[in-house]
């Protein structure tokens, strides 16, 4: 007998009932006494619309143990929220709300309390407003009830825990830079190989990177202006070690140049450049020569003001602004995009999010999700919550897999979930042994990977400077650039 289908109510298990606050489902108010599921699938007894955002197939069962009634999450995409926290398995006492995914429908569970539960309510109460005087020391609002008393006690209680993990993790940041800089002063003057001293400066950067980005997704809402200043100086201590090196002599090319400089804002250390890394990217150049894809694809991003709103959402997130090329490599910037059928469904948008990407990042699918149709419903269609999703899609594969390494997070966009991220993961999980360099040495990637990944680099080199690679364009980050520059100049 399958016992969310037939099982008969049991008079032992005390009634819970459910009301539908947010969403569409098959009614607004439920009552149960036996165990049931709520989710998108038919034989759920909460049923969701089947294209109801953020609910999976069975995203949530309830069932009646140890005298309680229990929410467990059945594996579900988007998650099983109470007061904001995601929760796997949780006892309901008393009336609590809860959410499907971060925006997805509201329901409110009101298990009958047992008899011997009942009796001492009125003494729980009590408890709990002499608990709200003791710890806010005031009297309670009017019309709170005791379980929005134990839910603010529980909100403030999180809130200075967090106060204390950000002030902590500050700490331990700042002692991070003040040791990396003793690092820094103290390799100057002890090492005699000066590449190897700007190398190992380099990748202590990195590192401060990592950690630095792995916070701000944490605390994305906090400031860390002097920290960024902190790397900035770091940084700028790498440069010093690279100019005395001699690395971009009077004896290069142009072309050269900007090839390793466009590695660099990638993340990729040029003193590391494997050989033949520059005759590969100027083979790559010469591939968007032989037609007019790059200038038109420039042409239509500056025409819809793309370069600018790219650059700004990717300076936001503290991303080079050039993943600008991701998009141009995605889509040329044609606004209604739609990639072929594919066994994770179809890519659409400038950034050619496929169905699960877009959901786990907010987007919501419209109904022609299995067509290649335009959909204005969809949001991979709409520019501005496509580029934010893409920006903290980036800046997660950024601070994580990738190790701050931009090349690495261009190959894990391109095939991240099935074929590239396995073997980045093989790699150590450190800036200096995990970068491009280390998984061309060390894995043979896919060929459209490599492609994409080169197509990529090249079309940022040719970005730099247009006119030197005979390209008949401005530079499309260059006018962005400006453009940012004189808004922050501007007098408030």
């Amino acid at each position: 007998m399958n016992r969310y289908h037939d099982t008969l109510p049991d008079p032992a298990i005390y009634p819970i009932k459910v009301s539908v606050l947010r969403g569409h489902a098959n009614n607004h108010e439920y009552q149960f006494n036996s165990p049931f599921r709520i989710g998108r699938a038919s034989d759920c007894k909460v049923r969701f619309a089947p294209d109801e955002a953020g609910v999976s197939r069975y995203h949530g069962e309830l069932l009646f143990d140890e005298n309680s009634w229990w929410i467990i999450d059945l594996k579900s995409t988007n998650g099983i929220y109470i007061c904001g926290k995601r929760v796997q398995r949780a006892e309901i006492k008393g009336n609590i709300e809860i959410q499907l995914g971060k925006k997805g429908p509201r329901l409110m569970l009101s298990p009958e309390l047992p008899p011997h539960q009942q009796v001492s309510r009125e003494h729980t109460e009590t408890s709990k407003t002499n608990l709200w005087k003791r710890y806010f020391g005031k009297a309670v609002p009017e019309n709170m009830s005791p379980d929005t008393i134990e839910i603010r006690i529980l909100i403030d209680k999180d809130r200075a825990m967090k106060r204390k993990w950000f002030i902590r993790i500050s700490s331990i940041l700042g002692l991070i830079i003040i040791a990396a800089g003793a690092f820094i002063l103290y390799q100057y003057w002890q090492l005699t190989q000066l590449h190897q001293r700007a190398e190992r400066t380099f990748y202590e950067m990195k590192k401060l990177e990592v950690a630095l980005a792995q916070i701000e997704n944490k605390l994305p809402s906090e400031n860390f202006t002097s920290l960024r200043n902190l790397m900035d100086n770091v940084g700028t201590e790498y440069d010093q070690y690279v100019e005395n090196l001699g690395i971009y002599s009077k004896q290069m090319s142009e072309e050269d140049k900007l090839i390793l400089r466009v590695a660099r804002i990638w993340g990729e250390c040029e003193l590391n450049v494997p050989d033949g890394f520059v005759s590969q990217v100027k083979y790559y150049i010469d591939k968007w020569r032989s037609n007019s894809l790059w200038e038109e694809a420039v042409r239509r991003a500056i025409q819809n003001n793309y370069h600018y709103r790219i650059a700004r959402k990717m300076i936001e997130y503290h991303l080079p602004p050039h993943y600008f090329y991701l998009a141009l490599q995605e889509s040329a910037f044609k606004s209604q995009a739609a990639g072929q059928q594919t066994p994770y469904g179809i890519a659409k948008g400038i950034w050619q999010f496929i169905p699960s990407t877009a959901d786990d990042y907010g987007l919501i699918l419209g109904p022609l999700k299995d067509s290649r149709l335009y959909d204005p419903e969809d949001d991979r269609f709409d520019f501005e919550k496509a580029t934010d999703a893409a920006a903290r899609y980036i800046k997660d594969i950024y601070a994580t897999q990738a190790q701050a390494s931009g090349l690495l997070v261009i190959a894990s966009y391109n095939w991240g979930e099935h074929r590239v991220l396995p073997l980045i993961e093989k790699l150590p999980e450190n800036p200096r042994e995990r970068n491009f360099w280390q998984l061309l040495t060390k894995h043979a990637i896919p060929e459209q990977t490599y492609d994409y990944v080169f197509r990529i680099i090249a079309a940022a080199v040719i970005g730099e400077e247009p006119a030197l690679f005979g390209f008949n364009s401005e530079s499309p980050l260059k006018l962005a650039l400006q453009e940012i520059e004189k808004e922050i100049s501007l007098p408030e």
